[in-house]
């Protein structure tokens, strides 16, 4: 029986011979996967030539919190954060996490919650007319954009009888 031998493949030279060459180069690409794509190597053995030589990451640059600060400066509680996310372009949970840091007033937004909003004017007529009309609680979950488990609760709980 012959037993094939593994072909490891070498490790690659990334040509880093020193410490003011490494940071020239983070100047020049930013990012360990710049820089490796350039010498032909891999992201991880740059990091790895970058820790030995003492070299820390460069940091991401801030988002756009100073925006976010100045906004909320000179309009106390005239923006949700809602609109201040969508305004910046920034995730909503990072407009609310400088708000907070900084203590900026801000209006307290309520995520989009379709499930809520159903219970309020759904019904068991409502229910009976939906399930007649579309059938199946999968169709009647895409009508009302809401999941088919939430759509099988109300029914139950309506008391409305799954069609057969």
């Amino acid at each position: 029986m012959h037993i094939k031998k593994r072909h490891y493949t070498q490790r690659q030279n990334c040509l880093i011979t020193s410490k003011a060459q490494l940071i020239s180069l983070q100047k020049k690409y930013k990012t360990d996967a710049g820089i490796g794509k350039v010498l032909g190597c891999s992201r991880q053995n740059i990091e790895q030539i970058r820790k030995r030589h003492g070299v820390k990451p460069l940091q991401k640059p801030p988002k756009k919190a100073h925006l976010i600060i100045e906004i909320l400066k000179n309009n106390p509680y005239k923006f949700s954060s809602i609109e201040l996310s969508k305004k910046t372009g920034c995730t909503l949970s990072y407009v609310r996490s400088i708000a907070s840091k900084y203590k900026l007033p801000i209006i307290k937004s309520e995520p989009y919650r379709p499930q809520s909003r159903i219970k309020m004017y759904l019904n068991k007529k409502k229910l009976q007319e939906l399930q007649d009309k579309y059938g199946i609680d999968r169709n009647i979950a895409k009508f009302l954009k809401i999941t088919t488990p939430y759509v099988c609760f109300l029914r139950k709980k309506f008391g409305v009888k799954k069609l057969k």
